[in-house]
Parts: structure tokens; C-alpha cells; sequence
């Protein structure tokens, strides 16, 4: 979900400091904003041992400063004449503009093992995120010139996005209260508009979900999920220590460091409590 805007991010930021040989400064950035997300391939084998690694510890602090390490060295070692200095500051930009990414977003950063900390601020898919820096990149490419300013411009822009998009999470979580009578177990930005925001209250062995327009200050019909306490897909969650909790009633969708509105695998009721749709992953 991150790939794409850290990958075209840090190429942007990477204007702002350019080394010697740009080719050597685009391969660098790009491969090293990919680099903790190459955790996905393990999918393409084993289902089972990608529950396992997913987000897990190839997102850590320690597993971004290997990250970075090696792909410094490994590029030294091809092309030595930018320097070691240059190369670990080109990969340090890439990963981090990940890890920023990542840490802004509900998808969490690992600190030091599984357990991610994350602040629901962007949405991945935010037109701020992907389509700006997208532009500005091909901008820049066909005019040289103005690749400084453009970054520069860019960078401002995602900053004042975040700056809105915190303030927009303020607000969403006084409504999400006054609509629940209580604290929500989480608030959650969407990526097409920056006034619509999704509130995770939980409602016995299920979750309620409640859309939020900011814009128009108030709450949507709240949606009520609830998760499977057997089947193939909740024991090989339990088998990896993915589940949260211990009884199945609720599974932790390892995309994320919350509790999304759409979990790994679940049963949407209705008001009667008759299923109404099942969700699988």
C-alpha cells in the first residue's frame, strides 16, 4: 500500500540533495524505498510464513537500518565512485521516507519486533501522497531546471496535508463520540476526502463501524462486523500468533497496526443479527 508513494516521494526528496550522478541517486532512492515491502514475495510461496513476516519484523527500526546498510554497500561495491558517504545518506533517504510513510499511515512501523506504532493520519492512496508527487516527478524529469523547486513545493504541500489531515482527525474523533456515547477504538482517514473519516467502536464480540463527514459535522449509520471463531483461515492466523486475543472471536488484519474496519476475514450482520455478507481477505 506504501510503495508507490515512498517510492516516487523519495525520488522527489532526493532532488533536494542531489549527489553526483542522478541515475546513481534515482536507482539508489527507489531501490531502497522498496526495500522493507519485499516482504510481500514470502506471499508468492507460503501463505502460512507470509502471516508470519507480514509488517512484521522486516519493518522494524533495527530491519530499516539493515535495509539501508546493505543496499549502501552493495551499491559502493558496484560503483565506488560516489562515495560510502553518499550512498548510505541516498538509501537512510529512502528507507526513512518509508518508514515516514508508513508511520503516518494505519498500516504502522514495527518498533523492534511485531508490534507497530502508527498514527491514522494518511490514507496510502491519498491524492496528496500519490498523484502530486506522480506530476511533479514527470515535471520534472522534462524540465531539469525546476526540479528543486518543484520538491521544495511538493514537500510543503505533504506537510500542510498532514497538518490538515491531523486537524481533520480531531474533529472526526469529537463527533465519533458524541455519536457512540464513548471512546472509539479507532478513527481512520479515507483516501478520497480529507472530511470523511471512519470511527471503530467495539460492540461485544464484534465491531461497529461509523462513517464520519466532518465537513457536514456529523455520523453516518454505524455497520456491524464480527469475525468467524473457526475455519482455515482463522487457525492459520492462530498458528502464527496473529490472532488478536485468544478465543477467535476477533482477527487482526496484519496490514495494519489498528483493528481496520474490514477484518481478515469476517461476517457482517444485520440489526437482527442474521448474516448478511461474508468478507473474506
Amino acid at each position: 500500500m506504501t510503495a508507490l508513494p515512498a517510492v516516487v516521494l523519495a525520488l522527489v526528496v532526493g532532488w533536494l540533495w542531489p549527489p553526483p550522478d542522478a541515475w546513481y541517486q534515482s536507482a539508489i532512492l527507489v531501490l531502497s524505498a522498496l526495500a522493507p515491502d519485499l516482504d510481500r514475495a514470502v506471499g508468492a510461496f507460503s501463505s502460512r510464513a507470509a502471516a508470519a513476516t507480514w509488517r512484521g519484523r522486516s519493518h522494524s527500526i533495527p530491519a530499516l537500518a539493515l535495509w539501508a546498510g546493505a543496499i549502501a554497500i552493495g551499491f559502493h561495491a558496484v560503483d565506488p565512485h560516489p562515495g560510502l558517504g553518499t550512498a548510505a545518506l541516498l538509501a537512510s533517504m529512502g528507507v526513512g521516507v518509508h518508514a515516514l510513510v508508513d508511520l503516518a499511515s494505519p498500516a504502522g512501523l514495527a518498533l523492534f519486533g511485531r508490534r507497530r506504532l502508527g498514527f491514522a493520519v494518511l490514507a496510502p492512496q491519498d491524492v496528496v501522497l500519490v498523484a502530486c508527487p506522480v506530476l511533479t516527478l514527470g515535471l520534472g524529469l522534462a524540465w531539469e531546471a525546476a526540479r528543486l523547486p518543484l520538491a521544495v513545493a511538493t514537500c510543503l504541500l505533504v506537510v500542510y496535508w498532514v497538518g490538515l489531515r491531523l486537524s481533520m482527525r480531531r474533529r472526526a474523533l469529537a463527533i465519533a463520540r458524541e455519536a457512540l456515547g464513548r471512546e472509539p477504538e479507532g478513527t481512520f482517514p479515507t483516501p478520497w476526502n480529507p472530511f470523511r473519516w471512519i470511527a471503530v467502536a467495539p460492540d461485544g464480540d464484534a465491531r461497529l463501524v461509523l462513517p464520519i463527514d466532518v465537513a457536514k459535522k456529523k455520523a453516518g449509520d454505524p455497520r456491524r462486523f464480527a469475525a468467524p471463531r473457526s475455519g482455515p483461515i482463522v487457525d492459520a492466523l492462530a498458528s502464527t500468533g496473529a490472532l488478536l486475543g485468544t478465543d477467535g472471536r476477533w482477527t487482526l488484519d496484519l496490514r495494519y497496526a489498528y483493528r481496520w474496519p474490514v477484518p481478515v476475514a469476517g461476517l457482517e450482520h444485520d440489526e437482527s443479527g442474521a448474516v448478511v455478507t461474508v468478507r473474506l481477505p
